[in-house]
């Protein structure tokens, strides 16, 4: 989700939304099992490269 707005939120408002929403520009492995998956690929591949 991609959200916008011309003016800054109140503290009160962006404290409220983080409650309920994870902000970063990279899933979780809680949002996506297949992420977590991913990055364990990734390390082992690495470990094995010369």
């Amino acid at each position: 989700v991609l959200g916008w707005c011309e003016e800054d939120w109140p503290d009160e408002v962006k404290s409220r939304l983080g409650r309920h929403f994870i902000v970063g520009n990279r899933p979780t492995p809680r949002q996506d099992i297949e992420c977590c998956i991913n990055e364990l690929v990734e390390v082992a591949v690495r470990a094995l490269s010369p």
